[in-house]
């Protein structure tokens, strides 16, 4: 790789890093909103905060990461347009495919990324985040039981603690059970949570479980010095049933034809592969947009924004519709060759334009008749 090409990587590599990092802590922000408010009626802590909001990110990047490129193109050659280096490299003999091959070169390596991304980095982390979810709802608000104030879990137990230490010890431990015919109220000076296996206990000393028989109109007492109660989920985690975003490539290939649902959805499940596999295309698509734009055609300063408004509004319509045919791919398989379409189209035909064999038709679009013959 000559000097040039690092050069122009180098730039282009910084630009989209940075790029991307600043596109990422925007989604942070929203996506931490979005947790917030599980997080605080569920009672976890701060990781757990963070790890939902990081776990969301992998699917953005697939969007993030060609905006980046394509602004990160447009900035990097711009500026070589404007401190006339893209003229010096012309003059000196660079074909207008060499001078895009860095770029080329970058939009390649993260479509390769963005497929490892696609392919196995998003649908694990959507697992993970929907799994981590539901337990976060059934098993924090057990696990965090506030002092001085009655704690419903579940539907038949509240639990009211007027002490807890960060060890887990309970004082003054007052709980009313209505999972059995008769509810029963049970007092205790202290007591102890533990969790064993997804199954949570209070282990309370020193107190009285009460009981009243509405049958015979009697308030019936039990003095204990150890006792167990049991506590529930406050939501039972159940198997769920996976998105077709959060399936890997053995279950969108292979859907389980004993579940229905499976078999409903074996559509969407062709459509979603598809999509992990053309949805990277983007990258090198909008980075190609970019790079063909600015070195084609004749090299005049007061064109600069019109290019760059015309890379922005043809990198929006490609992505527009690429969310269009995406969604007629759901219900109908001709939308699966155009998804390719979308992206590979514009690929081609940049590719065309920068290369030998496209100089004739470049000519004819791009320049006027007296600079066609200069």
């Amino acid at each position: 790789m000559n000097v040039f090409n690092r050069y122009i990587i180098k730039n282009l590599l910084l630009a989209t890093v940075f790029i991307t990092a600043t596109l990422s802590a925007v989604i942070i922000l929203t996506q931490s909103l979005r947790f917030l408010e599980l997080i605080i009626e569920s009672g976890a802590d701060t990781k757990t905060f963070w790890l939902l909001t990081f776990l969301a990110l992998p699917r953005f990047w697939e969007v993030i990461i060609p905006i980046a490129l394509m602004i990160a193109t447009t900035f990097t050659y711009n500026r070589l347009k404007d401190t006339s280096e893209l003229v010096i490299m012309r003059g000196t003999g660079f074909s207008p495919l060499k001078i895009a091959r860095p770029a080329i070169l970058l939009g390649l390596f993260f479509t390769t990324a963005l497929w490892g991304i696609t392919l196995w980095g998003t649908p694990q982390s959507l697992n993970y985040l929907q799994k981590l979810k539901q337990i976060v709802s059934s098993q924090f608000s057990v696990m965090l039981l506030h002092e001085n104030v009655f704690n419903r879990i579940g539907k038949d137990f509240i639990v009211y603690v007027q002490k807890r230490d960060s060890n887990g010890s309970l004082s003054g431990v007052v709980i009313h059970d209505q999972s059995q015919d008769a509810p029963s109220t049970i007092l205790a000076k202290h007591g102890q949570l533990s969790e064993q296996d997804g199954n949570y206990q209070v282990i309370v000393y020193d107190g009285s479980r009460q009981v009243f028989d509405a049958e015979n109109n009697v308030l019936q007492r039990l003095n204990f010095e150890r006792y167990i109660i049991d506590l529930p989920l406050t939501q039972e985690i159940k198997k769920r049933w996976k998105e077709p975003d959060e399936r890997s490539l053995e279950e969108l290939l292979h859907p389980n034809p004993n579940v229905l649902r499976d078999v409903e959805h074996t559509q969407k499940f062709k459509v979603e592969l598809h999509r992990r596999l053309c949805a990277p295309l983007l990258a090198l698509a909008f980075t190609l947009i970019a790079a063909s734009s600015l070195i084609l055609g004749p090299v005049r300063r007061h064109q600069t924004n019109w290019r760059t408004f015309y890379i922005i509004i043809g990198s929006v319509m490609i992505q527009g519709m690429f969310i269009g045919v995406y969604n007629y791919a759901q219900n109908n398989a001709t939308g699966i060759i155009a998804m390719y379409a979308v992206p590979l189209l514009p690929i081609i035909a940049s590719i065309y334009l920068l290369s030998p064999i496209g100089e004739k038709s470049r000519r004819k679009l791009l320049y006027t008749t007296a600079e066609a013959q200069s």
